[in-house]
């Protein structure tokens, strides 16, 4: 185990049981409760919100990350594009664009369904701070138990995907407020 809690094979099969059963209580509650069509948008977001935080935090191979002893955050934001500025070029801007990008688009979704579930604006807002710390903490959380950091913790990535949920939920406000008045 090398200086942590659990193994990786362990954390899979947590993970995979806890999951799957709660991901099939939610799709089916949801079902027989609201039916098939109220139900649709509900139940793609259970799908997605699993998918992404599956995606966030169980997708390296944790055995190459044991080296990291220590856990580091970057809490300079946009360390990465300074960097590569700095740098005169050198390095991967492939790599760069990807991170950037990746971040600010992940959590887009997640602020439209907040949209089309008709949040308030305020509740809307905090519920997209929480989904921008959503990525990171869990992933502080984890090489806390793991014993080493499997993962970068990154400002850059709470900034890109607070404002990238927020985005959503403007366009998705945009886009049923045009949907209603082409309906009136």
């Amino acid at each position: 185990m090398n200086g942590s809690f659990i193994s990786e094979e362990g954390i899979a099969i947590i993970v995979t049981a806890i999951l799957i059963p709660v991901t099939v209580f939610l799709l089916f509650r949801n079902f027989r409760s609201k039916g098939f069509r109220k139900s649709l948008v509900d139940n793609i977001a259970i799908v997605y919100f699993i998918f992404i935080y599956v995606l966030l935090l169980f997708t390296f191979h944790l055995s190459a990350h044991r080296n990291r002893t220590s856990i580091e955050i970057n809490w300079i934001p946009f360390k990465d594009i300074t960097d590569y500025i700095r740098s005169g070029g050198q390095g991967n801007l492939f790599s760069v664009i990807q991170d950037f990008l990746g971040n600010l688009f992940i959590l887009m979704p997640a602020g439209a369904y907040l949209k089309i579930k008709k949040f308030k604006s305020t509740k809307a807002a905090l519920c997209i701070i929480l989904f921008g710390l959503s990525g990171e903490v869990p992933q502080l959380v984890l090489s806390m138990i793991l014993g080493f950091q499997y993962r970068i913790i990154d400002i850059s990535d709470v900034i890109l995907n607070t404002i990238g949920a927020a985005i959503g939920f403007v366009v998705a406000g945009l886009v049923l407020e045009d949907r209603s008045r082409i309906a009136s």
